[in-house]
C-alpha cells in the first residue's frame, strides 16, 4: 500500500526531465527488498502497466483529477497479484530447466561443468574470463568447462568475436525476456472530460511512455546480491557483459 501511493506521488512530482517511469517502476521493487517484503528483486510491474498501458495512465490521472485513490489502489494491487504468479511461474521453469541441464552434465570427471550451470542462475550470459574469476579456476579449465555446456547444447557462442567470446543460455533467456500475458485487468473508470490534456502525473507519465513503448524491463540478481536492471526489445544487436554479474542488450 505504502509504494503504491509513493509510486503517484514520485509520478506527480515527476523530478527528472526523463526517465522518470523507469525510476518509478524501480523504486517499487527496491522498496519492497528495503522493506525486507522481498528478499531479492522478483516482482516487476511494468509488464502489468503497459498492458494496457491507458488504465495505468488513467489511474494516475484519476488521483489527480478526482481523488481516486480507491482504484488506483485496487489497480496497482492487482498487478502485484499478477505480476507475482508469473514470477513463481518463471521460477519454477528456471529450476526445472537447471536441474535438467545438472543432470546433462553431472558424473563428469570434472565437476566444473556442474559449477558454471549454477552460475547461469544468476546471469544466463557467461565469459570465460568471468567463469574463472568466479570459480577459482584457470582460464583454460573454464574454457574446457564452457566447452562441455556447449557441446550439451546448453549454452551457444554470442558473436564471431575471436577473443573475449561472450556465451549465453538461450533457453533460459527465453523464459526471462518473453512477453508477459495481458493482465486482464477490470478497466479503471475514466474521466469524462474530453478537453485538452491536463498537466496531471498520468499525462506527464504518458508522454514519457510512449518513448518507451515495447521496452521489457528484466532484472537478474548478481552473485554480489544487488540486481541489474536491464532492457530488451526485439532481437539483441549488440551486447556488452560485465563479467557475470549484468549484461545490456541494444537494439537497432
Amino acid at each position: 500500500m505504502t509504494i503504491a501511493l509513493a509510486h503517484y506521488q514520485f509520478e506527480a512530482v515527476h523530478p527528472f526531465l526523463d526517465g522518470n517511469g523507469r525510476v518509478g517502476r524501480l523504486l517499487i521493487t527496491l522498496f519492497l527488498i528495503e522493506r525486507q517484503i522481498l528478499p531479492t528483486p522478483l516482482l516487476y510491474l511494468s509488464a502489468f502497466f503497459e498492458a494496457p498501458r491507458r488504465d495505468y495512465y488513467d489511474g494516475l490521472r484519476g488521483i489527480s483529477e478526482r481523488g481516486g485513490w480507491n482504484d488506483w489502489l485496487e489497480y496497482f494491487l492487482l498487478g502485484v497479484a499478477r505480476m507475482s504468479e508469473d514470477a513463481l511461474s518463471r521460477a519454477m521453469r528456471i529450476n526445472g530447466l537447471l536441474a535438467e541441464w545438472q543432470r546433462k552434465v553431472s558424473g563428469e570427471s570434472s565437476n566444473n561443468p556442474l559449477r558454471v550451470v549454477e552460475l547461469l542462475g544468476a546471469n544466463p550470459f557467461i565469459t570465460t574470463k568471468g567463469v574463472a574469476d568466479k570459480l577459482a579456476i584457470a582460464f583454460t579449465t573454464a574454457q574446457r568447462a564452457i566447452e562441455r555446456l556447449e557441446r550439451a547444447n546448453i549454452i551457444n557462442r554470442v558473436g564471431d568475436a575471436k577473443r573475449d567470446r561472450v556465451y549465453c543460455a538461450t533457453a533460459l533467456l527465453d523464459i526471462l525476456v518473453k512477453s508477459r500475458p495481458a493482465s486482464n485487468q477490470p478497466p479503471t473508470p475514466r474521466s469524462s472530460s474530453e478537453g485538452p490534456q491536463s498537466r496531471s502525473a498520468g499525462n506527464r507519465a504518458g508522454a514519457s511512455g510512449n518513448r518507451r513503448c515495447g521496452f521489457l524491463e528484466t532484472a537478474f540478481w548478481s552473485t554480489s546480491g544487488w540486481p541489474t536492471i536491464q532492457e530488451h526489445k526485439g532481437t539483441a544487436s549488440r551486447l556488452r557483459t560485465d563479467g557475470l554479474n549484468s549484461f545490456r542488450v541494444w537494439t537497432s
